[in-house]
């Protein structure tokens, strides 16, 4: 192989590796809703960790959080007025994890 083949082909892998390790990492899709019932919680908060990210659901309580690492990962979704969830996943990478998250209406009597 001749040197300035050699470097191209070290450069075309170098530009990839990127790619390859973003192909490795899960997505994770859902929407947020009221326990019980297929009313969406729009706007919603959606976290992850270990990422340590945040993030709005849609107006139709939908979400998405593409490029997460493969391992144990705590999500958590809350929204005013509702009891906030949070739970643990094992994700592997290249998952695609679809969730059906229901938050508890929190009734508060006034005085």
């Amino acid at each position: 192989m001749s040197p300035r083949l050699r470097t191209a082909a070290i450069c075309a892998a170098v530009a990839l590796c990127p790619c390859f390790a973003i192909a490795q990492r899960a997505t994770i899709v859902g929407r947020v809703v009221v326990l019980g019932t297929d009313v969406p919680l729009g706007y919603s908060v959606i976290g992850i960790s270990p990422d340590a990210r945040e993030q709005f659901t849609d107006s139709d309580g939908r979400f998405a959080l593409r490029d997460v690492q493969a391992g144990r990962v705590r999500i958590w979704a809350k929204h005013i007025g509702h009891t906030p969830l949070d739970t643990t996943l094992d994700v592997a990478s290249g998952d695609s994890i679809t969730l059906h998250l229901e938050l508890r209406l929190v009734s508060i009597q006034l005085p």
